[in-house]
């Protein structure tokens, strides 16, 4: 089985430009390690977040949360007129 490095280079591959795509995966990959640091620091009181504010996955955490990871792949891919 590969490691997550060659995972995720395989599933970017596979996406190939479709920023949109990509910035979906990249924000659900996210959301997954900001729920699994919640777990994480309820159980163990361990702070590992990669989240940009503190997160209890409520919606209002899980809007910010994916805006932040996809909004700066969604504005590379508009300044440099990638395709839709």
């Amino acid at each position: 089985m590969n490691g997550p490095e060659e995972m995720e280079t395989g599933i970017l591959d596979a996406l190939g430009n479709d920023f949109g795509l990509i910035a979906a995966w990249a924000a659900e990959n996210h959301l997954e390690e900001c729920h699994a640091a919640d777990f994480h620091e309820e159980n163990t009181g361990e702070d590992i977040s990669p989240a940009s504010a503190p997160f209890d996955g409520c919606t209002t955490c899980v809007v910010r949360e994916v805006l932040h990871i996809a909004w700066p792949i969604l504005r590379e891919a508009a300044l440099n007129g990638a395709p839709e």
